[in-house]
């Protein structure tokens, strides 16, 4: 019987490594896609198809979504006030009465200098 002997050589490592991608590159890429629809394919499972809540979680979710979205009247009227001024100045703003590019030249055609 021949004895089989491992010399682990720390000078060849990276060159065997850089060998043995070259040889199965699209097999690992193939092997890494298959690795990563599996996972998300079970992440969207467990969390649109298996998904639970217990009674306190879902109390608490609620209660905290009612105080996130609760109406807040007055200073819902003050923004609106404020739009509103702001509207009014801008009517009162005068508006350019000529026309900028309709009509003759003033200056009778020539360009300044």
């Amino acid at each position: 019987m021949k004895k089989i002997s491992f010399s682990f050589q720390w000078r060849k490592f990276p060159s065997a490594v850089f060998v043995f991608w070259l040889k199965r590159y699209k097999f690992l890429f193939f092997l890494s896609f298959l690795i990563v629809t599996a996972w998300g394919s079970y992440e969207w499972y467990r969390n649109m198809v298996k998904y639970q809540w217990t009674p306190e979680a879902q109390k608490q979710y609620l209660e905290s979504t009612i105080k996130e979205t609760a109406f807040q009247e007055a200073g819902f009227m003050k923004v609106l006030e404020q739009l509103g001024a702001i509207a009014d100045a801008h009517k009162q703003l005068e508006t350019s009465s000529r026309e900028l590019f309709v009509g003759p030249r003033p200056d009778n055609g020539t360009r300044p200098q």
